[in-house]
C-alpha cells in the first residue's frame, strides 16, 4: 500500500514588535505537512472571503489549515469530538465561497 504524500513546509514566526515597547527578539521555526497546497490556497483566497485585506485572508487560511490538519491526524482525540461535525460543515462552506 502506498503511503500518502503530503506537502511539506517550514514555518518561521518571528516577533518584530512588542506591544509594551520592549525588545522583540523571539522566534520559532517548525516543519509541518499538509494534504493541501497551502501556498496555492493563500493566493486563491485573496479578495474572496470578505476580510479587510489580503493579510487577514492569509492569517485565516494559514490558521485553518494548521488547525484542521492537526485535527485530522488526531480525529479520535476526545478534544475534537463535538467540534468535528461543525468544522466539516464550516470547511464545506469555505470551499464553496472560495470557488465563487
Amino acid at each position: 500500500m502506498a503511503t500518502k504524500r503530503n506537502n511539506k513546509y517550514t514555518l518561521h514566526l518571528q516577533e518584530i514588535e512588542k506591544k509594551d515597547g520592549s525588545e522583540a527578539n523571539e522566534f520559532t521555526e517548525f516543519d509541518i505537512e499538509n494534504h493541501d497546497d497551502i501556498l496555492k490556497l493563500l493566493n486563491a483566497a485573496k479578495g474572496k472571503l470578505g476580510f479587510k485585506g489580503d493579510n487577514e485572508s492569509v492569517e485565516f487560511i494559514l490558521g485553518i489549515k494548521l488547525f484542521g490538519e492537526v485535527m485530522l491526524r488526531n480525529r479520535k482525540n476526545p478534544l475534537f469530538e463535538e467540534f468535528q461535525p461543525a468544522f466539516a460543515a464550516f470547511m464545506k462552506n469555505l470551499k464553496s465561497n472560495m470557488s465563487n
